[in-house]
């Protein structure tokens, strides 16, 4: 779930130019979240 908040809080800045719709994430923004994740867990 904090991964979910994060790549929301990241594509903010993004999706406040976008038309209300659903939208992927962009993989490097998701492989930001995923790598800080793992970073945050000791898995790095």
């Amino acid at each position: 779930m904090d991964m979910s908040f994060a790549n929301q809080a990241l594509c903010s800045p993004i999706a406040a130019t976008l038309a209300k719709d659903v939208y992927t994430v962009p993989q490097e923004i998701d492989r930001q979240v995923a790598c800080l994740n793992s970073y945050a867990e000791g898995t790095a």
